[in-house]
């Protein structure tokens, strides 16, 4: 097989294979994981000024692949100290887990500020991985918590792709797209990057990732699963919070001032911002339920909890006397007053009597009977437009205040602007106005002007009129055509006076001899003589709308309920699926009902040809086949989905067979498909959609909930319709300073901001918080240490074993080798130790000869000592004759006996000397000191002659 390395250097003949063979060399060494082996080559290479650091291995890449995949650390160390190209072996090493090995080249590349941008930047050197991949996106996707805080650390960052969702992207960009959002989406990114306000990221985030989900249908499933992975972040990172001070420190802080008012931060800024995004999972995390609960009931939370009775009498109480208490709130601004009327459960219960009593307004219009007693009716209507009136400028406010998109997005605010849209609707149609047909033309419909002309007028029956509308409609348009601006104007006046004197209206079948009068009240006889799409009747159909919609708006205050808010929820999200349905039940309608009207219109012309040869009249003979018609073929298909269609409807005379059989076929198919199959897919898709949200009952519900008190937590307007639409006293005094405060400069009101170190405080406890929960968060979640061994950890394992092993093999090696050389300087020494054997001979004489010299000094010294003791008795003896007394002076024998005795004893000489010889010859055993012999000898001479001089005569 050819060496691909010698391909790297075709030009370098016999140092090319050099070369190739020194790099197998390194290959063999790292292939073992030898690193000390591999020191002492790259060492001998730097010594010889050979390059290493271009290197690759024989799929031409970094020489540190191999070992990031077997593991191999000590080789990667020396690899590192000879500066060997990396290349994307920190994407290999991320890829591989391998977490030492990736902290040790970024402490490599701390030190080395010039190859740090290229090698965190780096990407794949060969197809293994997407281009878009690099280390710091690759260990956010593995959720590598301690790469990618060293990553960040070292300058890494991930740039948020800026294209538009609406935009062509090849699939290049796709999938760089997703592999960068599922490193953003990741908890380790987000906690280890620069964001401070990490909910809010995370929120934005998944909002982000389900639009791209929506717009990008391909990958649709994939980025919503991202975007259920971080709300679930979310919730996890702020179930740390561990006290309500730390709940509220998160809950306060935003990072702009959306929610602050006056420079006072809304304390549930955060828990509006969740909802904003529909992060479920947050709300309905019992910590926030908790704080929830405390700021919306206040001072009435103990009351409540004190049982089911004492909420139902709260609740009670403030709706009867909502009236009262929402004047009491506009005429007595009163500190108590107001902090009761602003308690949010307060605010709800007063919409909630607003909404009542304008149902009950409703309902009394429904009932009452208008003929007699037309004022009363008149009364509830102007209420009701006043109470319509309350609930738009209540919405004005609300977009004027928090935009038109929160406005949009809340399905309650959407009810509410169809509902005053009718409602409006309804009162310009019912005004009692002229209507100008052309600025030269006016009719009047004034009652009184009616009721003049009517005394002459002519009657036509229901034909004559149409006949007569549009014979004048045709003229007019014909000669509007050729005439003139003036003379249009005279003829418009003259057809103007000629209809003031005409009454159109309806030929009713004279049946009994009584009057217009006493058959239809006075209130509708107008209404009998409107044509069908006159503004009045227009008016009383959209009322009866307004009225199913008004009433229908209180399914909404069932959201606060535990037991019905599920239900409520379940129907809302039906409406989907109700949609879909329509989608494909119209095709279906409309394709059967094409096919059917084909397949009787002949057959119905000739039934009716048949029906009036045989004596029928026209419009008797005009309805013989209901199919006959698209319009008629369209109701007759739709009242089949629930029975009301008989099939006799089907049967044609004896001479339409075809028609009759290929007509039957088609309603049959109508029904299975329509029936059969549409209606029970329709049935599963409520189905699932109701145990969706079933499912997640509880999530649900708490969300929503939150979404019907944050309207009271974080009000635009305090008091509900119509009371809003009434000015405050502290509002006028306000507005009446502010009026003298543009003359008057003392007047005016200096508003006090304690923005700049609330915001401070804010940040600063937020701050705290958040490293406290992000601590407890990475040491839980993010943590590398658990108890659970994976084949990686088992792999680590036998490489840490194979390094002890080389080490120890290193360390025998070193071991020999000085015991090598110190065996060859012992040879050595054992050479120069047989060449002194003899000094050695000769050192052990001298030692015996010393031992024996100091022994025999020993008895020297005695010797001399007993010399020393007969010296001096010799000079005693020679001393002796001279101190002798006088013959007078002697004592007398009887006195002297002893002394007598000895000097009767003779003094031999010859004792004396034996003694000293025999001291002298016990000293001479030394032999080994001539000196001390010869001065001993002479002492002794002396001695002796000193002994015979000393002698008596006698």
């Amino acid at each position: 097989m050819e060496n691909p390395l010698q391909e790297r250097y075709p030009d370098e003949g016999e140092a090319g294979t050099d070369h190739g063979s020194r790099v197998e060399e390194i290959l063999c060494e790292i292939d073992e994981g030898d690193g000390f082996r591999l020191q002492e080559v790259l060492n001998r290479w730097k010594d010889e000024g050979l390059e290493v650091t271009s290197c690759r291995d024989r799929r031409g890449l970094s020489l540190y692949t191999t070992a990031i995949e077997n593991g191999f650390l000590d080789v990667i160390n020396a690899l590192l100290k000879h500066d060997v190209y990396l290349g994307d072996a920190l994407i290999r090493c991320v890829e591989e887990n391998f977490n030492d090995a990736s902290l040790v080249i970024s402490r490599y590349l701390s030190t080395r500020p010039e190859l740090c941008e290229v090698v965190i930047n780096a990407t794949s050197d060969n197809g293994d991985f997407h281009p878009a991949i690099t280390p710091i996106i690759l260990a956010a996707q593995k959720n590598n918590y301690e790469v990618v805080k060293v990553l960040v650390g070292l300058g890494a960052t991930i740039t948020e792709p800026k294209m538009s969702t609406g935009a062509e992207v090849t699939l290049t960009q796709a999938l760089s797209t997703i592999h960068i959002y599922r490193a953003l989406s990741q908890p380790a990114y987000m906690m280890s990057s620069t964001e401070l306000d990490i909910f809010g990221y995370a929120f934005r985030m998944s909002k982000k990732l389900r639009d791209l989900g929506a717009a990008w249908e391909d990958f649709g499933a994939e980025f919503h699963s991202m975007a259920d992975k971080v709300d679930q972040f979310v919730a996890d990172l702020f179930g740390q919070s561990a006290s309500t001070d730390e709940v509220l420190a998160l809950f306060c802080y935003h990072k702009d001032d959306t929610y602050r008012t006056e420079g006072k931060q809304y304390p549930l800024a955060k828990v509006s911002e969740a909802i904003k995004y529909h992060q479920k999972d947050f709300i309905a995390h019992p910590h926030t339920q908790k704080v929830l609960i405390c700021h919306f009931y206040r001072n009435l939370l103990s009351w409540n909890n004190k049982g089911a009775l004492n909420s139902f009498l709260t609740a009670f109480l403030v709706i009867a006397c909502s009236p009262l208490i929402c004047l009491a709130y506009i005429l007595l601004p009163v500190k108590q007053v107001i902090q009761f009327v602003r308690i949010p459960y307060v605010m709800m219960l007063l919409n909630f009597a607003s909404l009542l009593a304008f149902i009950g307004l409703i309902v009394a219009l429904g009932v009452t009977a208008r003929a007699s007693d037309p004022k009363f009716s008149e009364t509830l209507r102007l209420t009701i437009f006043i109470w319509n009136i309350g609930t738009f400028w209540l919405h004005i406010q609300f977009i004027w205040k928090r935009g038109g998109n929160r406005f949009i997005e809340g399905s309650t605010k959407i009810q509410d602007a169809i509902v005053v849209s009718l409602y409006l609707t309804i009162f310009c149609l019912q005004w009692d106005w002229n209507v100008q047909i052309n600025p030269n033309v006016v009719v009047d419909q004034a009652r009184s002007r009616r009721a003049a002309a009517a005394a002459n007028s002519t009657y036509f029956t229901l034909k004559e009129t149409i006949e007569l509308q549009h014979h004048v409609s045709s003229s007019l348009d014909s000669m509007g055509q050729r005439l003139t601006t003036s003379l249009r104007g005279e003829i418009d006046s003259t057809i103007m006076q000629t209809l003031l004197g005409l009454s159109c209206t309806y030929e009713l079948p004279v049946t009994t001899p009584r009057s217009l009068m006493d058959v239809v009240p006075k209130h509708y006889q107008e209404h009998v003589t409107r044509v069908a799409y006159d503004p009045v009747l227009v008016s009383e159909a959209l009322y009866g709308v307004a009225m199913v919609v008004s009433v229908l708006r209180l399914t909404n205050l069932f959201m606060v309920s535990e037991t019905l808010g599920p239900l409520r929820i379940s129907l809302g999200g039906m409406g989907g699926d109700f949609m879909k349905f329509l989608t494909v039940f119209s095709i279906v309608w409309v394709a059967f009902s094409l096919g059917m009207t084909h397949v009787y219109v002949s057959v119905g012309h000739t039934e009716k040809l048949i029906c009036i040869s045989n004596g029928g009249s026209e419009d008797s003979c005009s309805n013989k086949v209901v199919y006959e018609t698209f319009v008629g073929t369209l109701q007759a298909l739709y009242w089949t989905l629930f029975g009301y269609t008989s099939p006799r409807t089907l049967e044609l005379s004896n001479r339409n067979y075809v028609a009759e059989g290929v007509g039957t076929f088609l309603f049959a198919s109508f029904i299975v498909v329509a029936v059969i199959i549409l209606l029970n897919a329709l049935i599963g898709m409520l189905s699932n959609s109701y145990n969706s949200v079933e499912e997640h009952a509880d999530t649900e519900w708490k969300f929503h909930r939150a979404v019907v008190w944050d309207a009271y937590l974080h009000p635009v307007v305090t008091l509900p319709p119509p009371f809003n639409l009434v000015p405050t006293v502290k509002c006028l005094s306000r507005l009446l300073r502010y009026i003298v405060g543009i003359w008057v400069k003392s007047a005016r009101r200096v508003p006090r901001s304690f923005k700049c170190s609330q915001a401070k405080d804010e940040l600063a406890d937020y701050t705290r918080v958040i490293k406290l929960i992000g601590s407890r968060y990475i040491q839980q979640k993010l943590s590398s240490e658990t108890d659970a061994v994976s084949p990686k950890d088992l792999t680590l394992l036998k490489n840490d074993i194979l390094s002890v092993r080389y080490f120890i093999r290193n360390r025998i090696k070193n071991y020999n080798s000085s015991l090598h050389r110190t065996q060859d300087s012992c040879t050595g020494v054992g050479e120069k130790l047989e060449d002194l054997v003899p000094v050695d001979n000769r050192v052990d004489g001298l030692n015996s000869d010393s031992t024996e010299l100091k022994d025999r000094s020993e008895e020297l010294r005695e010797v001399i000592e007993a010399l020393k003791i007969g010296i001096e008795h010799l000079a005693r003896l020679q001393d002796q004759p001279q101190r002798r007394p006088p013959p007078a002076a002697r004592p007398p024998a009887a006195a002297r006996p002893q002394a007598a005795a000895a000097e009767a004893e003779p003094f031999e000489e010859t004792d004396v000397v034996r003694r000293i010889t025999s001291m002298m010859e016990s000293g001479n055993a030394l032999g080994q000191n001539p000196g001390l012999w010869s001065e001993l000898s002479a002492a002794v001479s002396r001695a002796d002659s000193r002994v015979g001089l000393s002698q008596p005569s006698e």
